[in-house]
């Protein structure tokens, strides 16, 4: 339960840097994220202006995030979602998937409701307002209750809350030895407390995600964006904390490259009955995943037939001698 719980997330004063108005939520369709090892990250307690955030560059995995419009499966459990972002990538070896349904009016914002694996969160009483793009610096969302029903393999509970979203401070923003970016950050806390049946509250769930955005950016996407949760279910004897950070692919350098020099490229980019592999790196797997995170299968050559592949994306993750890579592919 914790692994599927934790993966959740994945939601001052005048300084010298620009303070640009956040327009999007989450970002644009078919974005690539590179996701960053959590070591030695910047501290996210500070507000304001003339804030300086350097993240690491060593990568442990990538995801790919699309938006779309929600399935007559998915209307009959989240009726009235408008658009579905879907997360989907290889982090530390492991397959995570996620999707946030979201009631999108003209530009108000509202999530009602989460799904990770065998998790459901559905915020049926209380849905989770973000507020109305564009959000403008120093803006904080007034209505933050936020309730619903969970349900967990065959678990069924309550939870209730708070959702805080502000856009709370603004800076530089630099990965390993990328150029630096003026970025303004979103910031939002959830503070939720898991009750089941006759027991009560049993748990807690608390996320603090960032977003930074960076200055003139068009389409407007996070660049960098970190979510840190902490679970808390005493009756299952959990009590977890976890970080993930995620950068955005059009910001990678060399840093996020762990092929190293030997560069990963696709001879041809959709694919129609052969995915070929073109690097100097000696490649030991290649596994192929599909955006559900089902592996689709294991290779060890160049040169993968895929016919065979129903048509869509898939994540390829390559491993060498000098490390993995991920590489996103369309099949035709």
């Amino acid at each position: 339960m914790k692994q599927k719980l934790l993966s959740l997330f994945l939601i001052s004063t005048v300084g010298l840097f620009a303070q640009q108005p956040i327009t999007n939520f989450l970002g644009g369709p078919n974005m690539f994220y590179a996701s960053i090892q959590p070591n030695n990250l910047p501290n996210q307690n500070s507000g304001g202006g003339d804030q300086n955030w350097v993240y690491p560059s060593a990568t442990n995995g990538s995801v790919v995030e699309t938006v779309e419009t929600p399935t007559a499966a998915e209307l009959t459990n989240f009726p009235g979602a408008t658009h579905v972002y879907r997360t989907s990538g290889i982090v530390d070896g492991n397959a995570t998937s996620g999707n946030i349904y979201a009631i999108i009016s003209g530009s108000s914002v509202q999530i009602i409701g989460l799904t990770i694996d065998t998790l459901t969160l559905k915020y049926d009483t209380a849905s989770a307002t973000v507020g109305t793009y564009p959000l403008p610096y120093s803006y904080q969302n007034i209505d933050d209750t936020v309730s619903g029903t969970f349900v967990y393999q065959q678990y069924t509970g309550t939870f209730s809350g708070t959702l805080t979203t502000s856009v709370d401070a603004s800076g530089t923003l630099a990965v390993g030895s990328s150029e630096t970016f003026n970025v303004t950050r979103l910031k939002s806390v959830q503070d939720l407390d898991l009750s089941y049946g006759n027991f009560g509250v049993v748990g807690n769930i608390l996320i603090q995600s960032s977003s930074y955005y960076t200055d003139n950016q068009v389409p407007e996407f996070p660049i960098v964006r970190q979510a840190n949760t902490s679970l808390s279910v005493p009756l299952l004897q959990i009590n977890e904390n976890r970080t993930r950070v995620e950068v955005a692919s059009q910001f990678a350098n060399t840093d996020f490259e762990p092929i190293g020099s030997n560069r990963l490229t696709l001879a041809e980019n959709p694919v129609k009955q052969q995915l070929e592999l073109i690097t100097d790196a000696q490649i030991t797997t290649v596994e192929i995943f599909n955006l559900q995170g089902k592996l689709m299968g294991t290779y060890s050559k160049t040169m993968i037939d895929v016919s065979n592949y129903a048509s869509g994306v898939y994540l390829a993750v390559v491993s060498s001698a000098y490390g993995n890579k991920t590489i996103k592919f369309v099949k035709n």
